[in-house]
């Protein structure tokens, strides 16, 4: 029985769009997938040996679940579903992409994705939306492409990666996110540096996050966004989304309560959102 889905690409001699769609792989093949992502990212090491993370992960069990054929199927066929209405750009783009099912406490049952190429779901992905989908395609897609995406970051949306100091005690409120481990800190316009902190560092939990934005200029911290910040990113998209370029752009891209009219999405829809 395989035990996770991979994506892969549909050459055809009409079109050169690639079309996603999935096939089951052996148990075996997605416990490799999962052990390949830690020797990039390791990420649960770096879970493990931090301690505000380890608290927050306390009796969370990361490990490959076990999904039966029916849920296997069922994902299967949802994800199928939503073949016509990907973006063109990520259909041109990825190929390969495996989806791994990981047993519900993971991470907080929260959808994410590991280098290179895995989404990784609660179990049987029974609760995927589209636009989840599609947010996590669009973090795949900035792993593979990460020198085109960090140019773009550079060069339209004034955001570099950050290689400065940050105070310990912030960092001692990180909340690491697996898709943003490549470059966990960036800096806005040479001034801001955002970043998901918990907020009780005694007691740290999942559901008690927020964004913090801390200059660089002054060495310290506010827990709004800046003004500015607002005004070229808007204020429509979740809080989470504030934390980091790469969120910031999945959900854009994505179509989560996107404020179009907004000089960020204006720039990131020019640049990735290609017609079909």
């Amino acid at each position: 029985m395989g035990s996770s889905i991979s994506i892969q690409s549909k050459e055809t001699e009409t079109k050169q769009t690639n079309h996603i769609f999935c096939s089951t792989v052996p148990l075996e093949q997605g416990k490799a997938a999962l052990a390949t992502a830690e020797s990039i990212d390791h990420y649960r090491e770096l879970c493990r040996t931090d301690r505000a993370n380890a608290l927050a992960r306390d009796g969370q069990v990361y490990v490959y679940s076990h999904p039966t054929m029916a849920q296997q199927d069922a994902l299967n066929e949802r994800i199928q579903s939503y073949e016509s209405l990907i973006p063109t750009r990520l259909k041109n783009d990825l190929v390969g992409v495996q989806v791994v099912s990981l047993l519900p406490s993971a991470d907080g049952n929260m959808p994410h994705t590991r280098p290179p190429n895995l989404i990784c779901l609660p179990l049987s992905g029974t609760g995927l939306t589209l636009e989840t989908y599609t947010h996590e395609l669009w973090h795949i897609h900035q792993r593979k492409y990460y020198d085109m995406w960090t140019r773009f970051f550079k060069n339209s949306w004034y955001f570099e990666p950050f290689k400065g100091q940050i105070p310990v005690r912030l960092l001692n409120q990180l909340r690491f996110n697996p898709d943003t481990m490549t470059d966990m800190f960036w800096v806005w316009k040479g001034t801001w540096v955002p970043m998901c902190l918990f907020l009780d560092p005694v007691n740290p939990s999942f559901q008690n996050t927020a964004v913090w934005y801390y200059n660089v200029k002054t060495q310290i911290h506010r827990t709004t966004a800046p003004p500015e910040y607002v005004a070229f990113f808007s204020s429509t998209l979740p809080s989470s989304a504030y934390e980091h370029p790469c969120e910031l752009s999945a959900y854009f891209l994505a179509g989560q309560n996107v404020q179009k009219k907004c000089p960020a999405y204006q720039s990131l829809a020019a640049e990735f959102l290609i017609s079909s």
